[in-house]
């Protein structure tokens, strides 16, 4: 199957190549407006792909009124989780939107953002244990999740460790973790052959598919991977 996958457009919607399934992992717009939404859902409805599923992410404070308003028509080929989950073809697919505070997040953009990781893991707890696809704005501690210290004293991670703890408690069942959210961390770790090579067990493929760069500069092609 195709998946490609791309997060933290932020008003840009670039071409993509079509396959089977488009995950999005939230930060969607510029400037947080119902215009741009309905943009975004055009553009999304436009992409050759059988089944897009997306989620929201920090910047993303109004998405619930685009969804209340008449622009937003529900597709079963469009699906939109928060805390929740799809099945395509087999394949479990369970989205987060949810990410950590940090003090380089900015207050203004602070949709579905929780104030410790205690909080974050009852959000975790909801995920079921035979999910294949891990959608989540937020990375995991210590994965594609470094940024820049304010005072240049150096880099430091925000990602989650509940869900490092999670994708290592379920390492022989999840098939991809896909994030976001730190736009420096676009990254894939792929070592499915090498896994198989050494203990016969593939793991998951973790990405950040963050779209645009540190300075909001669009230069990352969605990443495909073959599942």
């Amino acid at each position: 199957m195709i998946i490609d996958c791309i997060s933290d457009l932020h008003g840009f919607f670039p071409p993509t190549e079509g396959g089977d399934i488009l995950l999005v992992g939230g930060d969607l717009t510029a400037r947080n407006t119902l215009p741009e939404y309905s943009q975004f859902y055009r553009w999304l409805s436009e992409q050759n792909y059988r089944y897009k599923v997306w989620i929201a992410g920090n910047h993303d404070s109004k998405l619930k009124d685009f969804m209340e308003s008449d622009n937003y028509c529900p597709s079963s080929e469009m699906i939109y989780l928060e805390d929740s989950g799809c099945e395509i073809e087999g394949l479990k697919i369970w989205g987060i939107p949810w990410s950590l505070w940090f003090r380089r997040l900015s207050p203004h953009c602070a949709a579905y953002v929780l104030e410790s990781d205690f909080e974050l893991s009852r959000k975790i707890g909801l995920i079921p244990t035979d999910t294949h696809i891990l959608l989540s704005h937020m990375p995991g501690w210590g994965q594609f999740d470094l940024v820049g210290s304010l005072d240049d004293s150096g880099d430091f991670h925000v990602g989650s460790r509940s869900i490092s703890r999670w994708l290592a408690d379920h390492y022989d069942t999840l098939k991809l973790f896909v994030c976001g959210h730190i736009h420096e961390g676009h990254g894939i770790y792929d070592q499915r052959a090498l896994q198989m090579e050494f203990n016969g067990k593939a793991g998951p493929v973790i990405l950040n598919a963050s779209h645009v760069d540190e300075n909001y500069i669009p230069i990352n092609k969605p990443i495909r991977v073959i599942l």
